[in-house]
């Protein structure tokens, strides 16, 4: 299967960290970014066999799945109109505050990838 990888650096143990977003707790670590890939994709091949035995559901990758961009959010009423107001505060949407905060949750990397992915959506249903 084709699970997401993430690899990280970790300054305090000066190892590379692969993590598997879909599969909670798959993680592992190597010297190089080759060897933490490698090794977790051997965690990933051993987490899925547990998972047959065990007759657990196998969760389906990522980059299998189908986004539309679009998000139901339940909030409290009070996170709701203090959102609304920093909005107004900004001469932003709602949605715009919404997402500069996942972005920002997400991270530097991520979030740029993500932004430009969403302004080519956006050029895309102007255009």
């Amino acid at each position: 299967m084709n699970y997401e990888v993430r690899i990280t650096w970790d300054p305090r143990d000066s190892i590379f960290v692969a993590r598997v977003p879909e599969l909670q707790g798959v993680h592992s670590h190597g010297k190089t970014r080759a060897e933490a890939a490698k090794n977790v994709e051997e965690a990933i091949e051993l987490h899925i066999e547990t998972l047959k035995e065990d007759g657990e559901p196998i969760p389906v990758p990522l980059v299998e799945q189908e986004f539309s961009g679009k998000l139901n959010l339940r909030l409290g009423p009070g996170l709701h109109r203090d959102i609304a107001a920093k909005a107004a505060e900004d001469g932003k949407s709602i949605n715009d505050v919404l997402t500069e905060a996942a972005l920002a949750a997400l991270g530097s990397s991520t979030a740029r990838a993500a932004l430009r992915a969403s302004r080519k959506t956006k050029k895309r249903k102007a255009g």
